[in-house]
């Protein structure tokens, strides 16, 4: 993002970049008191032993899928919130914004982890959210990744690739390889694009 907006602002385009990813950085006061009490996207209903009563288990899963809804509609305002915020005071003033992340990162995964649970939940939060002018998916191979940061298995590293190619063919993501330098892969993708 930096390269790329130091590209711009070399040929005289106003920049700015923020991020509008789902996962943190939270701007809504709402959404920080929701994730205190542990409502968010994840698919796990915790204690449910093999002898766990039928009631227990439905009370359970009843209170996840509330939670779930809360979060979801709460994540739709959210990322409104962050485009008003951040994006619209910008184009107002005839800027260009670098969104970090976005909306369609809710359809690959929480913090890498699959979300097996409302897939169609997690499309339609992301197809109703501000859309913008064009998708960007960094790609490389995942052991190029997995040497530069390591806080991942290559495993995960590799599922979480295919999720974002799927959803990047969905989005009509522009791919990029990033196997040079950011400064490379942002004039050569300038000139393509």
């Amino acid at each position: 993002i930096d390269a790329l907006a130091g590209h711009l602002q070399r040929i005289g385009i106003p920049v700015r970049s923020a991020y509008l990813g789902p996962w943190d950085r939270h701007i809504l006061p709402l959404t920080r008191w929701l994730l205190k009490f542990g409502v968010g996207p994840c698919d796990e209903v915790h204690d449910l032993a093999p002898k766990t009563p039928w009631l227990t288990r439905v009370r359970k899963h009843v209170y996840a899928n509330i939670k779930r809804t809360v979060y979801y509609t709460n994540m739709l305002l959210e990322i409104w919130a962050r485009y008003a915020g951040r994006v619209w005071p910008h184009l107002a003033l005839r800027r260009t914004v670098l969104g970090d992340r976005y909306a369609c990162d809710l359809e690959v995964g929480h913090f890498n982890r699959e979300i097996r649970s409302w897939k169609a939940v997690r499309r339609m939060v992301s197809l109703l959210s501000p859309q913008p002018d064009f998708l960007v998916l960094l790609d490389n191979d995942p052991n190029t990744i997995w040497s530069r940061k390591r806080e991942y298995p290559i495993e995960t590293i590799n599922s979480v690739l295919q999720r974002y190619h799927r959803v990047a063919v969905q989005h009509g993501a522009i791919v990029v390889r990033t196997d040079r330098s950011p400064d490379e892969v942002a004039a050569s993708f300038l000139e393509t694009n």
